[in-house]
Parts: structure tokens; sequence; C-alpha cells
């Protein structure tokens, strides 16, 4: 059931001068129908094309979220994403959001929304992929700053926040794993994920998204590489464009470990992070890959 309008102005704290109160609002809406391009491509091209930078967790005109879902778990969960976006202007702006769902293997033909964002204001979901887009699974999200006709504005600044969520069986509370946005990147090298752990007593997936349009079906290689304080291996993951790709690693007793995560091109435009799982209390936690250059 899609939310309904609410306008909530936030209070500043009374020792607060007038110049730093925060005026930023809340506002829950339905989203408003724009000219969009039904071609993600183009706009993909336009958004990366001047990125050199690694993935950060900060304001931009694009950004992804990783992973979204609306999907049933073991052991009677249930897995939704409560996101937050944020238009940090004072102006109002368009934004088009594309949903890519897991396997998907294509750039063109995604499900698209648009949203106008009022200056100064967040939005929230409490379950952005049945409120926005009407279905279930789980995906990737791209989103951009666009004009009135559907093209990427760069002078965009937006933000936003995801956490994957779900009641917990036999409890009366829930379990989650947060996910804020994170910019597109062209960095064309490995990346390394640390602080994970796969053994008897918990279990790791790797996750990557890759959002390269380069107008082609064909899929990426990407190799992955475990270090554990136990034992090493190596993978391959072949992911189609503009889709997400989950693997569990190796039926091995890793221990702590870390997995560098190597692109088969330079092109960057892919995003990796790993997420693991206590097996007996359900306690998880993701961490993202990055380089180890600055």
């Amino acid at each position: 059931m899609r939310t309904r309008l609410l306008v909530a102005v936030l209070a500043a704290a009374v020792c607060l001068p007038v110049s730093a109160q925060d005026t930023r609002r809340m506002k829950f809406e339905e989203p408003s129908q724009l000219s969009l391009r039904p071609d993600a491509t183009e706009l993909f091209r336009e958004a990366t094309a001047p990125r050199a930078a690694v993935s950060t967790e900060s304001p931009d005109s694009a950004f992804i979220f990783a992973v979204v879902g609306n999907s049933p778990g073991a052991g009677g969960t249930y897995f939704r994403s409560e996101v937050t976006l944020v238009n940090n202007l004072s102006r109002s702006q368009n934004v088009a959001i594309f949903y890519f769902p897991a396997g998907g293997g294509s750039c063109t033909g995604a499900s698209v929304q648009s949203l106008r964002l009022s200056g100064n204001t967040f939005y929230v979901w409490s379950n952005f992929v049945a409120d926005v887009f009407n279905t279930t699974g789980l995906g990737s999200v791209v989103v951009l700053a666009v004009d009135a006709n559907g093209n990427f504005d760069s002078t965009g600044n937006l933000d936003g926040f995801s956490r994957i969520w779900t009641p917990i069986a036999g409890f009366q509370g829930t379990a989650s794993q947060s996910f804020p946005s994170v910019s597109l990147s062209a960095f064309p090298q490995t990346q390394y994920i640390y602080g994970l752990r796969h053994d008897s007593s918990f279990r790791t997936n790797l996750f990557i998204f890759n959002y390269l349009p380069t107008g082609s079906s064909a899929p990426r290689l990407f190799t992955a590489n475990i270090v554990g304080l136990s034992d090493t291996s190596s993978f391959t993951m072949s992911v189609p464009p503009c889709s997400l790709s989950v693997a569990a690693l190796p039926s091995r007793s890793f221990g702590a470990l870390s997995i560098s995560v190597t692109p088969p091109d330079s092109a960057g435009g892919w995003f990796a992070f790993g997420s693991t799982v206590d097996n007996q209390s359900g306690d998880n936690w993701s961490v993202a890959a990055r380089p180890a250059t600055r």
C-alpha cells in the first residue's frame, strides 16, 4: 500500500541560533510521473562519464543502493527495505529511480519510477520495493538527478540510506543490515573486503552489482580471492549488465577472512560487498569493497 501524504517540520533545539536550525522536513507522498527516457543506458553514460573516483558515501547527483528487497527468507523471516531519499538543495529536484532485479541481465527495460523531491526535504518508505515499484524480490537501485525532460542533472545534490530488515520469529523485534547510498564509480582495479567470517558458526555471501552501461548483454567475469586465517580459495562470478549477482563462499572453514574482487577490465561501473550471518542468532553485518590505493 502506497504511503499517504504527511509533512512534518523538524523542530530545532531552542538553544540554537536561527542560522543553525535544521530546516529540512520529512514527507511521504505518491511519486509524480515525469517524461523519462525508457532506456537507462544513455542516462548511465551521462552520469558515469566524468567519474574517476571510487565509490563514496556522500551526497551526489547519482548513486546506487547495492541491494534492496521485498522477499521471504529462511526461518520465517521476510526481508524488506526501508529507504530514505534526501534533496539537499533549496529547490525541488526531479529524480529517476531504476530498479534492476537480481539476475535481470539488461540495462534496458528497467522498472522506472520518477519523483519530484521538494527542497530541503527527506522522504521515507517502509517497504521501498513494494511501495514504489509494486514488485517483490531482491535487486539493486540506481538513483539519478534529472531535469524535467529526463536528462541527467549534474547539479543535483541527493543523498539516501537503506536498511533491509525483517521481523525475527519468536521475538518481538527486528534484525537488519544497513546500506548507505554509494556514488557511482569508474575505479578500474581490484578492491578488497575485510572483517568477514566463514566457518561452522558463520556464513558469508559475496554480492556484486554490475552497472556498467556498455549496451552489450555479455556478462562480466569477476575473480574473488579469499584469504582466511584457516584456509584460502578463489572462484569466479559471472555478472550480467545492470544486474545484482550473489554467491555463497565455498563450504570450507576460513575463519576471519578478507576477499579481493578483481574485475575483468578497467572500465569501472561495479560495486561489491560481503555479508556475514551468525548461523545461530541471525546477527549479521555487511562490508563494502574498497581499493587499497588512495
